[in-house]
């Protein structure tokens, strides 16, 4: 008996995928070039929006159709921008994705408004091999300030996490790279490091605490 629900709900499954016809993210209306078109960073992040899709697309929560698509993408209630620094600023694969984030909703008015359809949730982390008494006397937090400034104009202000003095090489040894203590950056990473990780799950529980305030 129990086999036989199991093969009707297959063949149920089957009816319903056969109604979307769109099992493969191969099928979907938008591709890995479209997401990145409208924003979306180069990378991990492009597969994961696209199998989201697809599941929303399966479950018949969305139609299969390019502007529906890219139009869910835009109905994300917070946004989670992670970078090491390079030479004092953000990657510069982020900081296109930067750009290509904020241009569309700028606005040249003396008002500094922003045309976004909806009030993001932000937070940025910043890592960086330097310590954190380096980082402040070279202006790092000044330099991220900046587009820090735009996404809070643009969508809110962001919580900003540094993570400093971070754990370069798997083996020193291999490297020149006199300046480090190898011995002083594996006892940080093994110290230090889980607790900015637990700071930035904080940085999570709290955008969502907050989304839920607004919704209340």
């Amino acid at each position: 008996m129990q086999r036989e629900q199991q093969v009707r709900a297959f063949e149920g499954r089957m009816l319903e995928l056969s109604a979307t016809a769109c099992y493969t993210v191969g099928q979907l209306a938008v591709n890995g070039a479209s997401l990145m078109d409208a924003g979306i960073t180069p990378g991990p992040a492009v597969g994961k929006a696209l199998n989201t899709l697809l599941r929303a697309v399966m479950e018949r929560r969305l139609p299969n159709e390019k502007a529906a698509l890219l139009a869910a993408l835009e109905k994300a209630d917070g946004l989670a921008l992670g970078s090491p620094v390079y030479f004092g600023n953000v990657t510069g694969a982020m900081r296109s994705f930067q750009e290509r984030l904020c241009f569309p909703y700028l606005v040249y008015d003396r008002r500094r408004s922003t045309i976004a359809p909806r009030r993001l949730a932000m937070a940025c982390i910043y890592t960086m091999n330097v310590d954190a008494e380096t980082m402040r006397q070279h202006g790092y937090p000044e330099t991220l300030a900046v587009m820090d400034g735009y996404l809070g104009r643009i969508f809110s202000t962001p919580s900003v996490l540094y993570v400093t003095d971070t754990w370069q090489f798997d083996d020193y040894a291999r490297y020149v790279a006199d300046r480090f203590s190898e011995a002083d950056k594996r006892r940080r990473r093994e110290e230090q490091f889980p607790q900015e990780c637990r700071q930035a799950f904080v940085m999570g529980q709290e955008m969502v605490q907050k989304l839920a305030g607004q919704g209340a």
